[in-house]
């Protein structure tokens, strides 16, 4: 079982990516900002715990947005799944069989606005809820 806690959420989905012209061609490179962000959480991150070989896991991920604004409970999975396997807190996100996004609103929990945890566990250590 793998639990971090306090993650800053990535940039949105307009920062993450940014076009440039390389040899008469357009392209889409990371970010000043994102390129700072993973940089910054990964070293924030490593080492924190051992990594699960499983290849049947449960994530569970917890959003706490820094204000009020309406954003996609979807818009920051990629990036936080990309950094666990980047990280080698898991092998790869295809692994993933059960996925759930949780999401307070900042005046549901105060507790560190701006931030994210990430749950991770074998399937078989699962206990459904339902």
């Amino acid at each position: 079982m793998i639990h971090l806690i306090a993650i800053a959420i990535p940039p949105t989905g307009n920062h993450r990516l940014m076009p440039i012209c390389m040899g008469g061609r357009g392209r889409l490179v990371k970010s000043p900002k994102f390129r700072k962000w993973e940089k910054e959480t990964g070293e924030d991150i490593r080492g924190r715990t051992d990594p699960i070989e499983d290849k049947d896991l449960f994530v569970r991920i917890t959003l706490r947005w820094p204000d009020k604004r309406k954003r996609d409970i979807d818009g920051p999975v990629k990036s936080l799944l990309d950094l666990v396997v980047r990280e080698k807190f898991i092998l790869d996100d295809s692994l993933i069989s059960r996925l759930e996004v949780v999401r307070y609103k900042p005046d549901e929990h105060d507790l560190m606005p701006g931030t994210c945890d990430i749950f991770i566990q074998s399937m078989k250590d699962y206990r459904c809820p339902f």
